[in-house]
């Protein structure tokens, strides 16, 4: 994917009906599962900024910027590969 996808992505993610309804519907999945759970391919990391504290989540990005600004964004560990 093209780097100004990501940013795109990054600026929309929060507010976009489609990533709303997306982050809403795996959010209702994990449920109060304790985890570990892995966002993989978690693009800017919009869905681990919403993962509660008390589930062990981290992201998987093969995009290194994009695994980057996820980690920072979330606070949680994203591997790049």
């Amino acid at each position: 994917m093209e780097s100004d996808e990501y940013d795109l992505m990054d600026a929309t993610e929060a507010t976009m009906w489609w990533y709303r309804a997306l982050h809403t519907r795996l959010l209702a999945a994990l449920g109060d599962r304790p985890g570990p759970v892995l966002d993989a391919g978690c693009g800017t990391g919009g869905f681990l900024t919403l993962v509660p504290a008390s589930i062990d989540a981290m992201g998987l990005e093969w995009n290194p910027d994009a695994a980057r600004r996820a980690a920072r964004k979330s606070g949680r560990v994203v591997a790049q590969g």
